[in-house]
């Protein structure tokens, strides 16, 4: 007969009474739980209504469709002037600093306008899948005080960085010489002479144009990749809650029933689908994002081995730290995610358990079998993670490769000068 490893019934005359299960426990920890996911509404609505969209609601009022349109019509123009300006630099055989510097201008705006485009189309998948992550998040109130922390620590920098970066090139711009500005202006103008006819007019120009590019542009990505390492994290603690649960039941020496093994596999069935289904709708966007991210780093890097500038190495070197944030963050909780998924299969599996009692019927004996092998072949079979667009899982493994290719960029950079 298959022998299948059970939970024996010891130490059944222990109590463990915690003090997270009495009544008025649960009262403040659901309380403090609606307070936190209030929170975190309120800073998703502040952050993307400037661009129009709002990601609890599928739908969108005339108003933000026009905000969102003004948005990604003018990002389209900065967009096409910037090609032209990196088609002139090319034909006109001027500096590949210059070049380097409006290409990471140009992958940025990219970005924004990629994400724009795909959030607004989205949007009812979108705000489908949040509200029903946020509402079924019925955890203790430290993993959302966490979530929340975690959330506001990483816009509070990231838009901290970006501000710092936006007013290094604007005082930059600002304090250039004649001579200075008309650099800035023979890309910019296409060696139209209005730096020296109308300089302050070109300095003017130029200055909304980088504002737009490196404080709204940047700060949107910025907030959609915390937007969805949010739910990366709501996802991780679904999975972790599951473990947990399941972790305490099979070390506390009371005996699983059918029933509980056919719901832990119903609820781990359930988070994995919404893993898949995060991972569906973002692995477009995380594409373009990590090959905007690998691109700038590598064009920051170059420019700020090149620049002469105190003002743009400040600058470049913020804008580094930002794409690295961003990168770091993206893998990491993608990788958390991936470990956690798979974690109760390997605890399920590796635990040495012990005969089922004599008080089942060969009934129950055989319900229970049923039950533990189709559990057992879910948690060892399913491969879930956060993936791009199916091409790998952003996991260790990959983000090593990463590390790996700007490290010989540096390395081939370096042996170069």
């Amino acid at each position: 007969m298959l022998h299948i490893p059970v939970i024996s019934q010891m130490h059944e005359h222990k109590i463990n009474y915690n003090y997270l299960n009495h009544p008025i426990s649960h009262a403040w920890n659901s309380k403090r739980n609606v307070i936190y996911k209030e929170r975190l509404k309120f800073i998703w609505k502040l952050t993307f209504s400037p661009y129009g969209i709002d990601v609890y609601k599928g739908n969108c009022s005339r108003g933000k469709k026009l905000i969102m349109l003004i948005s990604a019509l003018i990002q389209l123009i900065i967009i096409l002037h910037q090609l032209l300006s990196i088609i002139y630099t090319l034909a006109f055989g001027l500096s590949i600093l210059q070049l380097t510097f409006y290409t990471t201008l140009t992958v940025g705006t990219f970005s924004s306008v990629y994400s724009l485009w795909t959030l607004y189309r989205k949007r009812i998948a979108v705000a489908k899948l949040l509200n029903n992550t946020i509402d079924q998040w019925n955890d203790r109130a430290v993993s959302s005080k966490k979530v929340w922390k975690c959330t506001l620590v990483t816009c509070l920098g990231l838009f901290t960085m970006s501000i710092g970066e936006t007013l290094c090139t604007l005082v930059d711009i600002s304090s250039q010489n004649t001579e200075g500005i008309q650099i800035y202006a023979a890309v910019y103008f296409f060696g139209v002479q209005l730096a020296e006819e109308h300089p302050y007019i070109a300095r003017m120009v130029i200055a909304v144009e980088f504002f737009i590019v490196l404080l709204v542009c940047g700060q949107f990505v910025n907030i959609s990749v915390c937007f969805f390492i949010q739910l990366c994290h709501v996802s991780f603690f679904r999975f972790n809650r599951l473990n947990a649960k399941v972790e305490r039941l099979l070390t506390s020496g009371r005996q699983l029933t059918s029933f509980e093994l056919h719901e832990y596999r119903q609820q781990h069935q359930h988070a994995c689908e919404v893993t898949k289904e995060l991972s569906s709708l973002w692995s477009p966007l995380m594409v373009v994002w990590l090959l905007g991210f690998i691109f700038s780093l590598l064009f920051d890097l170059r420019a700020l081995w090149k620049s002469n500038s105190t003002l743009f190495l400040i600058g470049y070197s913020i804008d580094i730290s930002k794409q690295l944030w961003l990168l770091i963050g993206l893998y990491k909780v993608a990788s958390i995610v991936n470990t956690e998924a798979h974690q109760l299969g390997e605890k399920l599996v590796t635990l040495s358990l012990s005969q089922p009692t004599k008080e089942f019927t060969q009934a129950d004996q055989m319900n229970y079998y049923v039950n533990y092998l189709l559990l057992s072949q879910r948690l060892i079979s399913t491969r879930v993670g956060i993936t791009v667009s199916g091409l790998f899982l952003l996991n260790t493994s990959s983000f090593l490769a990463m590390t790996g290719t700007v490290l010989t960029y540096i390395i081939v950079l370096y042996q170069s000068t």
